[in-house]
């Protein structure tokens, strides 16, 4: 319970420090995504389906309410990012730097596009020359952050 509360402590910090001083360290106006770290961190090392199903409803909430977002949708897909986290880990071996690295630039990038499409509908419209760029730089910086908050997060977590 103990190792919970402080997992929320942690997402709770991260979240703040996504809309407030990240700000400061933007390139192209594009920052990385700390929330969707700390979903990775957190399946990795909880494991436990409900528990990754349920920290992925709080991260997913939370960034829909400190972005402003008016769809919602992370709510949807951070528990799913978390399951297929869990999932695959079981099937592949994910300890260094690099491939959680590589398995973060890949669901910042599945999940950029997935957003974007939900938006269409909605009639709000990106070029896709813009859109490639904030995805490419975003899913980048996002994956160059990450070894970084593991190596912040991990004694805490195995405490």
């Amino acid at each position: 319970m103990k190792k919970l509360l402080l997992l929320l402590g942690i997402i709770l910090i991260l979240g703040l420090l996504q809309v407030t001083v990240l700000n400061y360290f933007r390139i192209f106006l594009v920052k990385p995504d700390l929330l969707l770290i700390s979903l990775v961190i957190i399946s990795l090392y909880l494991g436990s389906l409900w528990q990754v199903l349920v920290f992925g409803v709080i991260i997913g909430m939370l960034k829909d309410v400190l972005s402003l977002n008016i769809s919602s949708l992370n709510i949807i897909l951070f528990p799913l990012w978390g399951l297929a986290i869990v999932k695959l880990s079981k099937k592949i071996v994910i300890d260094t730097d690099i491939i959680r690295g590589l398995l973060i630039l890949i669901i910042v990038i599945l999940n950029g596009v997935i957003v974007r499409l939900m938006y269409l509908p909605a009639g709000i419209v990106i070029s896709s020359g813009i859109f490639f760029k904030i995805l490419v730089l975003e899913s980048l910086y996002t994956a160059l952050v990450a070894p970084l908050l593991f190596k912040l997060i991990h004694p805490l977590i195995l405490k």
